[in-house]
């Protein structure tokens, strides 16, 4: 019967061109009704706020913080709402929300226009590329979710298509190919380890090595005029978050064992995610095309990375750039009818598997739920979109469902005085985005405090992965509220005085910039060890 099926289809002459935009339509159905902002979202929101307003790229006014690990997406979102302040709409109060996630459905869109038409070697492997996209919760999860994810998306579709057709010896298209790996760098940083790989080998295989070299470092200076502007600005090479999320002192084997119950969770939930990203690079194994193989080693090498730092509390979402990847190198194969019609197949048989064996993918679950907790696995990887979709989701807030989504006040304005109000958050976008420039937020993780995120972890042993709660020294929130260093330890306040000259001074002065060299040379790490 299936052989006697694959007949017909061969007969008619199937038009699986006509089925691509039907496709992309229920992607956008499915999306839209699925759109979500993450917590985390909103602490680049802050920062946004800070900007349009005059009081610099900050989080909180008057410390020079980097808090957002995504510069590219900052500054897409920032051009995007500008004109959007303009416009009045029944809703003003949240724009920024509505910003983003209209900007995040743009590119979604985009990104698969591209691969559709672009990047896909024929109608067939589309069929199966679109199938697969709608079916990953990882890919639809976080084609909104307020990240940088979209973004990226698009990115690294532009730069594999690109990379598969290219010519070593093409110095314009080097450029182009560069520019979009250090633009994708730019959104991420740990981006290099997908396309350094790829970049290796056109140079390898490129005669003249040199001239190749330099075109690469002309596509790259994007990332590479951030990183002096972030040194300069901010002090530090890596953005606020990295320091507090790294600098943990837990052991790597236990590292290891939180990130392989993250990738258990991912398989559990949306095992057609893993599986397409490990057909693909078993296909790179056995094509033995080295431009497949680079791609291959890129996607192992960042498998290698989430595992080894732990993973993510987000279920799913270090997963969706590596499945794009998987996708675009499946999408180049050969199809035959009876190999298209497996493939449709053990997509749509992976993507039914989550909704037969457990309840957490069917559509009722967590309607009757008493709290976010039945959201967290037990190893504490929580399914984010379902815990904020009430709250933060987009047809909650077009239906004026979701107040938390906007700032408290009718404008962002920051009252300097002597004294301040300090606040320490748990989850820390909303309750600060909420609170605007008044409020000094910090949080325990330590993701918006320079200071604590150099402190040591008040317990090893009780933590979830990012959400590393770091100890808050002896007399610092007085420290914050009065503008005086009260610290009750000497190392630590002297450490401080030294910090705050790197964050607070004049840009320009001498002295700030020897203490930014200084504290990137490790010259004051004893006095907090």
């Amino acid at each position: 019967m299936f052989q006697k099926w694959i007949s017909e289809i061969d007969q008619r002459k199937f038009r699986f061109g006509a089925i691509l935009p039907w496709l992309i339509i229920i992607y956008l159905a499915v999306t839209v009704t699925t759109a979500w902002v993450s917590d985390d979202a909103f602490i680049t929101f802050r920062s946004i706020e800070n900007l349009v307003h005059g009081y610099g790229l900050v989080f909180n006014v008057g410390e020079r913080v980097q808090t957002y690990t995504h510069p590219l997406w900052l500054l897409a979102q920032t051009l995007f709402y500008l004109p959007a302040r303009l416009i009045s709409t029944p809703f003003h109060l949240n724009r920024l929300f509505f910003t983003n996630v209209l900007l995040s459905l743009i590119l979604s869109i985009a990104a698969l226009l591209v691969y559709t038409f672009k990047v896909a070697r024929s109608s067939k492997s589309a069929v199966i590329g679109l199938l697969a996209l709608i079916l990953s919760k990882s890919f639809i999860d976080y084609s909104t979710s307020g990240l940088e994810n979209p973004l990226n998306h698009l990115l690294l579709i532009g730069f594999v298509g690109l990379f598969l057709n290219s010519d070593p010896e093409n110095r314009k298209r080097m450029v182009v190919l560069a520019l979009l790996a250090g633009l994708a760098m730019l959104n991420r940083l740990d981006v290099f380890l997908l396309v350094f790989p790829p970049l290796g080998v056109l140079w390898w295989q490129s005669k003249a090595k040199l001239r190749t070299g330099g075109a690469f470092m002309i596509g790259l200076l994007p990332v590479i005029l951030w990183e002096i502007f972030s040194l300069f600005y901010y002090g530090f090479l890596f953005p606020n978050t990295a320091y507090a999320k790294l600098n943990n002192h837990i052991r790597a084997v236990v590292l290891l064992k939180q990130g392989f119950y993250y990738f258990l969770n991912s398989f559990r939930l949306d095992p057609i995610t893993l599986t397409l990203i490990a057909i693909a690079i078993l296909a790179a194994v056995l094509t033995r095309n080295k431009r497949f193989l680079s791609l291959a080693t890129g996607l192992a090498l960042y498998l290698a990375y989430i595992l080894y730092i732990g993973g993510d509390f987000m279920s799913g979402r270090y997963f969706s750039l590596p499945l794009m990847i998987a996708i675009v190198m499946l999408s180049r194969l050969e199809y035959s009818n009876t190999r298209f019609a497996f493939s449709v197949l053990i997509v749509l048989a992976l993507g039914a598997l989550p909704f037969l064996w457990g309840i957490e993918r069917r559509p009722t679950y967590g309607d009757n739920r008493e709290n976010n907790l039945v959201f967290l696995d037990e190893h504490k990887v929580a399914d984010e979109r379902l815990i904020y979709a009430e709250r933060t989701g987009l047809l909650a807030a077009m239906q004026g469902n979701s107040p938390k989504v906007v700032y408290m006040d009718e404008s962002w304005e920051y009252a300097d005085s002597p004294t301040r109000t300090v606040e320490v958050f748990g989850a820390l976008g909303i309750n600060a985005y909420r609170s605007g420039p008044n409020v000094h937020a910090i949080d325990r993780n330590g993701l918006a405090d320079a200071l604590m995120a150099r402190m040591p972890l008040i317990d090893t042993e009780d933590w979830r992965i990012g959400h590393f709660h770091h100890r808050v020294p002896d007399g610092y929130i007085e420290t914050l509220e009065q503008r005086a260093n009260l610290i009750t330890d000497t190392r630590i306040a002297y450490y401080y005085e030294k910090l705050s000259v790197v964050i607070k001074d004049p840009l320009w002065n001498w002295e700030r910039l020897r203490e930014i060299w200084y504290f990137n040379s490790g010259r004051y790490d004893t006095l907090i060890q």
